[in-house]
């Protein structure tokens, strides 16, 4: 049985794509998952199955928008990926707010010429690392006021969405300790 953690991107966001997390579990428990749990109300889960990543991934892909009727990006990632995006992390997270350092979840490792596009546009108060497929953000003035933030899906031509570092630390908690059933 493997781990995973489903991130929706746009859930509940701004009255639009609006989903009560109690409908997304049973959605999760109905195709077959194991253990489902989710985290906030922005469309995090974790969940068992013996299905491969790609079979999950293609699965909920189809399913979502018949029940919920519409389809948002959505990224998959194992207990064990998320354990190595954990101690990858190239700051230091005991001197930064933990809601100001973001992890960028990319769908695929970005091109070279765009990696160098996006240095171009990094502002000075804003740092980031990016390592394979994890983009690592710190945004002093918030997530939602980075105009270089909003510019790192585009520029970098690969889906991305972000979760703030308690996100991911609560996440890899609940991926590694499943709750009994």
């Amino acid at each position: 049985m493997t781990r995973y953690i489903l991130l929706l991107r746009g859930i509940n966001v701004s009255g639009a794509n609006i989903i009560k997390m109690a409908d997304f579990r049973a959605f999760l428990s109905g195709l077959g998952f194991e253990s489902v749990e989710s985290y906030i109300q922005s469309g995090n889960a974790v969940f068992s199955s013996l299905i491969s990543s790609d079979e999950v991934h293609e699965l909920v892909l189809v399913a979502f928008p018949a029940r919920f009727g519409f389809s948002p990006k959505m990224m998959l990632v194992s207990v064990e990926e998320l354990a190595a995006v954990r101690g990858g992390n190239p700051f230091d997270e005991t001197s930064i707010d933990p809601a100001r350092l973001h992890v960028g979840f990319l769908a695929q490792e970005p091109g070279r010429e765009a990696v160098t596009a996006l240095a171009a546009k990094t502002r000075t108060s804003e740092e980031y690392q990016i390592r394979g497929r994890v983009f690592y953000l710190i945004t002093p003035d918030g997530l939602g006021k980075s105009k270089f933030a909003a510019s790192v899906e585009k520029t970098l031509k690969v889906p991305v969405t972000f979760r703030n570092w308690r996100t991911v630390n609560v996440l890899a908690d609940m991926a590694a300790n499943p709750k009994p059933q």
